[in-house]
């Protein structure tokens, strides 16, 4: 496989190059990025603003053969920094390096921050060179408009076939220019643990359990702090006065003893997590019953639950116990994001008595929504690419 490299295949040149948090955002910030095997170690070096002094840091480096290709993935986590600093780094080897890029530290007691959230956004064609460019577009066009963003974060299928490596291929492509600069949290979705017997052909049809490509190449790149057995699916983080569970679509009883006791222990002012598949659907039946009842009581115990799936945007009544509440204390809101990449939804989407905004995503448009926390208010906006306003909710906690 080394020899004849398929389109978009690893090179000595690193690429796949992508920014996350794996530890305490304040004070550090991990990069991984993807080589041909031949590439058998690597390093960042890092710098302050307006310095000339880098720092080394080793990478961590580990094999992944895929279905069509072997490469090596290095993940290299630059901490001992400067909180609210912005930095300059570059990976790669002694031969091979990528350009300098940047980012910047979260401020120590931060409590005013903003995040985009986007879903969906696979696409499976051309099958052996999906095409992602129309995502770099939309998301580079928000962050124009929004500079301030903090980091990106996805709720699940972010490729069409994730046991495929042309999809992540084309996913990484798509995120070229982005995720270099800026945190990516990956959300597993139930398109990212899929695969084909016959790729090309579609036939064959199967999901992954550990999901296998989407762990290997993401394992160092976020906590490892999941329960036993679906580590890299599940994860927590914190940026600022926000603590966040990040679920996968497996395991859903191993995965809500861990979240219990993850969130009876959290004392942050906000608990948000994603999960992909909507509690609160806007499908016509698309109930999913991994999640509710299997999954109830560690759910209900965050005030705010992104989940995408369905294509179509809904936002829900703050829910506990199958009631639905007005007062967001009482219960947590499922808000459903709109797909990011025009594609459309899988299913007819209706209006249903737990959804207080509604959206049916039935043109191909695209949707992100931007999040904008202020100490215990946090004000949502989900913008379509045209700039219309699908919906504005602000969670006031006082």
């Amino acid at each position: 496989m080394e020899k004849i490299k398929p389109a978009r295949g690893s090179k000595p040149q690193p690429d796949h190059i992508m920014l996350s948090i794996s530890g305490d955002a304040t004070n550090s910030m991990t990069v991984t990025w993807r080589t041909s095997t031949d590439i058998e170690g690597g390093y960042a070096l890092c710098r302050e603003e307006g310095s000339d002094e880098y720092v080394k840091y080793n990478a961590i480096t580990e094999v992944f053969e895929s279905d069509i290709d072997i490469s090596n993935i290095h993940w290299s986590t630059m901490d001992g920094l400067k909180p609210g600093t912005k930095y300059y780094y570059t990976c790669g080897d002694d031969t091979y390096r990528s350009k300098e890029f940047y980012f910047t530290t979260s401020p120590e007691n931060l409590t005013k921050f903003k995040f985009l959230c986007v879903s969906d956004q696979q696409k499976g064609s051309p099958f052996d060179e999906p095409d992602y460019s129309h995502f770099n577009k939309i998301v580079k066009e928000f962050l124009e408009k929004h500079p301030d963003t903090a980091f990106i974060l996805s709720a699940g299928d972010n490729t069409d076939c994730g046991q495929h490596e042309q999809q992540w291929n084309g996913a990484f492509l798509g995120l070229e220019g982005i995720a270099e600069y800026l945190p990516i949290m990956f959300t597993e979705g139930n398109h990212d643990t899929r695969g084909f017997k016959d790729y090309k052909n579609g036939t064959g049809r199967y999901y992954s359990e550990p999901a296998e490509f989407f762990c290997r190449q993401l394992k160092h790149s976020y906590p490892y702090n999941g329960p036993e057995g679906w580590k890299t699916e599940n994860y927590t983080f914190d940026y600022g006065n926000v603590h966040f569970a990040v679920l996968g679509v497996n395991g859903p009883e191993d995965v809500n003893e861990w979240l219990i006791n993850d969130l009876k222990n959290c004392k942050a002012d906000w608990k948000i997590g994603t999960y992909h598949f909507p509690i609160c659907y806007t499908g016509s039946d698309c109930q999913n019953y991994d999640a509710y009842p299997v999954m109830t009581e560690s759910m209900e115990m965050l005030d705010l639950m992104f989940s995408g799936h369905e294509h179509s945007f809904g936002r829900s009544f703050p829910r506990k116990n199958e009631e639905l509440f007005e007062q967001p204390s009482k219960g947590m809101i499922n808000y459903v994001l709109g797909n990011s990449n025009q594609n459309p939804p899988g299913t007819r989407s209706l209006p249903k008595v737990w959804h207080t905004a509604f959206y049916p995503m039935e043109d191909l448009t695209s949707m992100i929504a931007v999040a904008e926390v202020d100490g215990k208010k946090l004000t949502i906006t989900a913008e379509l690419e045209d700039g219309r306003i699908a919906d504005r909710c602000v969670i006031d906690k006082e």
